[in-house]
């Protein structure tokens, strides 16, 4: 259950109420149930749009490079899942998937589960052929030196929906190149040389229209104390 300015739920009160009545009407249906909190007031990795996150994962089963956040959560998530289906401890259930991550089986079962869906048998070693790339990049810096407050994740989303990244209606056709790469995290230092992300799109002209925006989604400020959360609770 998604918490934050990128999700439906805005705040931990909100997320935990749906949550309740999710858990409560599965376990009435008689079925194990549990719900992780997990935060959304950030972008959940490094990248945002459907090649730089296919690209992300691909790294990431392949033990290359993780982002320690999405490892956070993806590795609770996995754990709540496998303790209630084997009765396991959840040290347990973190070492199996630990086990599965450096022997190289989950990222065998990924390229499985992608040629099952159609796509390339050798996900795991043509993905740099196969995945389509955007033509034009741009690295968006800020507008000022400081330490990163705050994120809007919600508008970052609906600006990648503008650079093609998503569906208006539902007819539309997605550009599955476009996206945001290495998405500053919130708490980091940024100056006048520091990246706040970098725009993949298929025109400069489409980056000019919403670059300004873009920016404008990053709060910085030359002091915050910030309270940085991934996981909020898990309700059972």
């Amino acid at each position: 259950m998604k918490v934050g300015n990128g999700s439906f739920n805005k705040d931990e009160d909100e997320a935990n109420k749906l949550a309740v009545s999710l858990v409560n009407v599965a376990k009435e249906a008689g079925l194990r149930c549990s719900a992780v909190l997990t935060d959304m007031n950030q972008v959940l990795g490094w990248n945002a749009g459907h090649s730089l996150e296919i690209l992300e994962a691909i790294e990431y089963l392949k033990n290359n490079k993780k982002n320690k956040r999405l490892e956070n959560i993806t590795n609770e998530l996995i754990s709540v899942l496998l303790v209630m289906i084997k009765d396991i401890s959840k040290e347990e259930a973190l070492k199996l998937i630990q086990d599965v991550i450096d022997n190289g089986k989950a990222a065998e079962k990924f390229e499985h589960m992608v040629s099952a869906l159609g796509g390339p048998k050798d996900i795991l070693t043509s993905f740099n052929n196969k995945v389509p790339k955007a033509p034009y990049r741009e690295d968006i810096f800020g507008f000022s030196n400081g330490i990163v407050k705050s994120i809007n994740t919600r508008r970052l989303g609906m600006l990648l929906i503008e650079l093609g990244g998503g569906r208006k209606q539902i007819n539309d056709k997605i550009d599955f190149s476009v996206g945001l790469e290495k998405v500053i995290n919130v708490g980091s230092q940024v100056d006048s040389s520091t990246p706040l992300l970098t725009l993949h799109a298929k025109t400069k002209e489409s980056v000019d229209n919403i670059r300004k925006q873009i920016k404008e989604c990053f709060e910085i400020t030359t002091t915050a104390e910030l309270e940085l959360k991934t996981i909020y609770k898990t309700i059972t």
